[in-house]
């Protein structure tokens, strides 16, 4: 099967937050040892170069490598690669390949894009823009972890960003 090929998102708005608030100030008392990554230069995802192992989950793995497309140059890319169990079994791959085509088709400041699909040694990959920095569920353990909580501010900016993209 031949890779399928999607549009890459063009820049968008500018996504700041509309009112006063520091990250700064409440990152610094947060520890990101969960975020730690192992370096791996020599592995290939397609025409991936992987620089590190970022995430997994129930489908597969979640890489990071640079982009390689044309005017991209610098920025990064974050690769799901299903495990090999699920890339067997022709329904998942077929709704997999589904996702990704309705993926590419949302062009939305606050939804991560979708660039392309793939296969690489029989499994499906999907690449998508990388957004730097925690996970809201990360953010909200470490947070407790510091026995501290999620400013008002910041909740209603991050469930306005949601119900934004939902709405679209």
């Amino acid at each position: 099967m031949e890779d399928q090929q999607f549009r890459m998102r063009q820049p968008n708005e500018n996504t700041a937050m509309p009112f006063d608030f520091d990250e700064g100030e409440l990152f610094e008392q947060l520890s990101f040892e969960d975020a730690a990554v192992k370096q791996d230069d020599s592995c290939f995802i397609g025409p991936y170069r992987i620089i590190s192992h970022i995430g997994y989950g129930a489908m597969g793995a979640v890489y990071l490598a640079p982009s390689i497309h044309p005017g991209r140059h610098g920025e990064f890319v974050a690769i799901k690669l299903l495990h090999p169990e699920t890339a067997s079994d022709p329904l998942q791959l077929q709704h997999c390949r589904s996702e990704a085509y309705l993926l590419s088709l949302l062009d939305h400041p606050h939804i991560v894009k979708t660039v392309e699909s793939g296969l690489h040694q029989q499994r499906f990959y999907l690449v998508m823009d990388y957004v730097s920095g925690p996970n809201l569920q990360t953010l909200l353990q470490m947070l407790a972890r510091h026995q501290l909580h999620l400013p008002p501010a910041v909740a209603c900016f991050i469930i306005d960003r949601v119900l934004c993209a939902l709405e679209y």
